[in-house]
């Protein structure tokens, strides 16, 4: 994953960001490997190109639609630390619950993947194989009074750039505008939606399940 911001008078933040690239690193199994490249104003592409001559193969334009399903979809709420997992998943069953009960959710084609890496995540999300991502370790770490690991900036900036560029929603736990300095220490939380239909749909059941979590 690669990032770049232009020269500017303060520290650069996410806000400031004018490139994105996200690409695979297949291991020898892999004959082929998927990238992402975005750049200010334009579209996010996604390419993919043979592993031993880098010939490519295909190039398009990826751009968001107005699908807000609920179910038939993959909806990860990262579990890294086993300390953590417990409660995230109370908060993952207390989410998925309310799209049940309000939305008319198939819980049986409600589907995990404990992708570990955010930058992997945010790729998938921008390419539609994701409804939503949420990272909200820092947060739930900050409430309970201990610490965890997080990602931060190089591990996700430009990630985050090319999800935007792509149509996805990308902000903070509680839907919060997301930027941060690209420091090596910052912590970074976030949840991303496919697109904007998706995160009109889901984020008020999630902030619930969030707010649930705050009172136990």
């Amino acid at each position: 994953m690669v990032s770049f911001a232009g020269p500017g008078a303060l520290a650069p933040r996410l806000a400031d960001l004018s490139y994105g690239l996200v690409s695979e690193i297949p291991d020898s199994r892999g004959g082929r490997y998927r990238s992402l490249e975005a750049h200010s104003n334009s579209p996010c592409t996604l390419e993919l190109r043979e592993l031993a001559s880098d010939t490519l193969l295909s190039r398009r334009t990826l751009s968001p639609n107005s699908d807000a399903r609920v179910d038939h979809g993959y909806f990860p709420f990262f579990r890294y630390s086993p300390d953590q997992r417990p409660a995230l998943a109370t908060i993952e069953t207390t989410f998925a619950e309310r799209l049940r009960v309000h939305e008319g959710a198939n819980l049986r084609h409600f589907f995990d993947d404990q992708y570990i890496s955010n930058a992997g995540q945010l790729f998938l999300l921008s390419i539609g194989t994701y409804r939503m991502i949420a990272d909200v370790r820092g947060w739930l770490a900050r409430r309970m009074g201990t610490t965890t690991v997080n990602s931060h900036p190089y591990d996700v900036a430009g990630a985050i750039f090319c999800a935007r560029a792509a149509g996805c929603v990308v902000d903070g736990p509680l839907g919060a505008e997301l930027d941060f300095e690209l420091d090596v220490t910052t912590a970074v939380d976030f949840v991303g939606f496919v697109n904007g239909a998706t995160a009109r749909r889901l984020r008020p059941h999630l902030d619930l399940a969030l707010e649930c979590a705050t009172r136990a």
